[in-house]
């Protein structure tokens, strides 16, 4: 019996040992996608989830990405995100390793509007005009927590301002924060959210017993729980709203597959919130019918806290585009919403044109072709998609 339990102590000794070295490898293990420089991962599904990342042309302007690794979304909730420094804080802090540059800017001036096709379905057209290195990616985002899947479109100019991926030695762990960088998307229920300038100071919103959350947060939690325009509204007014930049403002427009739609607008500083558009009553909002239309399109004024800016920036796309709208009577197919979309377009700023279609999953994309070439008109190039999503494809 000695004999015996002297050679299961050693063997458990052993064991122990070659636990502890597989154990303490695995914790050093160096994380990085096979295709890109990433050095500041610390997931395996975030690597993965880069060596998705794919040129949709030759110049590098435009990618598609999967991402499927955990951008821990609950526990952000919780932590008060005011603005996007503390966004890139959060980012370092609890999706990255220490020492990645978390230089996350945010902005843009855009054109959003809703209409149906010939065929009843519902359509939301967005442009995104921004000056900055176009490096843009469709996203398709997987929670695989429940929540819903979504596509997303990030502007990375904002995190990449020179440079092109794939072409250039850079570093691209901060597409781990890809969730976070949408300016606009569509669920797998067809709610479509897209945000858009203002001028002003930030939103700041600071009801005791909420927990804060910034501009672009707010967006992603609508498109991870929320089914309709009613769902959007309840669920941000569950948190006090910050805008992501303090010296500019932002509103929001949602569309779903009902065809109900909203602009969501909050005041500069003090925080009132205020929407306007189709759709059932809510906790904080009553129904809302827009018997004039005025609200199913948006541009870069305030519609809903008039007196905070001039009203001229946006002024003539908004009218642009009411005006087209009403002479089709608010029915448009694809190619006559892309076409609508190319008239209000900021010619010197548009990085891309796109778009949705709530019930049969597809996205049509103008997106620019050229790199740096903001002070002339650029190339820019259609991109058709369908998007598919776990459960189904369509409505």
């Amino acid at each position: 019996m000695a004999r015996h339990g002297k050679l299961f102590l050693v063997i458990f000794v052993l064991w122990i040992s070659v636990f502890h070295v597989t154990v303490h490898a695995e914790s050093e293990r160096v994380i990085s996608p096979k295709k890109y420089t990433a050095a500041y991962l610390t997931t395996q599904a975030q690597a993965d989830s880069l060596d998705s990342l794919t040129a949709e042309n030759d110049a590098h302007t435009f990618f598609q990405m999967k991402y499927t690794a955990d951008y821990k979304l609950d526990a952000l909730l919780k932590a008060d995100i005011q603005n996007m420094e503390a966004l890139a804080a959060w980012v370092q802090e609890n999706l990255l390793k220490p020492g990645a540059v978390s230089d996350l800017m945010f902005g843009g001036g855009c054109s959003v509007f809703m209409a149906k096709n010939p065929e009843g379905k519902i359509l939301c057209g967005r442009n995104y005009d921004q000056e900055q290195n176009a490096q843009n990616i469709l996203v398709h985002v997987v929670p695989g927590n429940g929540d819903y899947e979504s596509y997303c479109t990030c502007a990375g100019g904002w995190i990449f301002q020179k440079g092109r991926i794939g072409r250039d030695e850079m570093d691209v762990s901060l597409l781990a924060a890809a969730p976070y960088l949408l300016m606009d998307g569509m669920n797998e229920k067809g709610l479509v959210v897209s945000v858009l300038q203002l001028d002003g100071r930030g939103t700041a919103q600071q009801t005791q017993g909420k927990n804060s959350i910034q501009t672009t947060v707010a967006m992603r939690l609508v498109l991870d729980r929320a089914a309709s325009v009613e769902q959007a509204l309840n669920l941000l007014t569950k948190y006090n709203m910050h805008s992501a930049l303090p010296d500019v403002n932002f509103h929001f427009f949602f569309a779903d597959a009902s065809g109900h739609y909203c602009i969501l607008e909050y005041e500069p500083e003090n925080g009132g919130v205020r929407a306007k558009g189709f759709f059932d009553a809510t906790d904080a909002f009553p129904a809302c019918r827009d018997p004039k239309n005025t609200y199913r399109q948006v541009t870069n004024f305030y519609k809903l806290y008039k007196g905070h800016d001039d009203g001229s920036f946006g002024l003539e796309r908004y009218n642009t585009i009411k005006k087209e709208l009403k002479k089709h009577a608010y029915t448009l197919n694809e190619e006559n919403a892309m076409q609508l979309l190319a008239k209000v377009r900021i010619a010197r700023a548009a990085q891309w044109s796109v778009v949705y279609n709530s019930h049969d999953f597809t996205a049509k994309f103008c997106v620019k072709e050229s790199i740096h070439d903001v002070k002339k008109k650029s190339k820019h190039r259609t991109y058709d998609y369908r998007l598919t999503f776990g459960k189904h494809e369509g409505l």
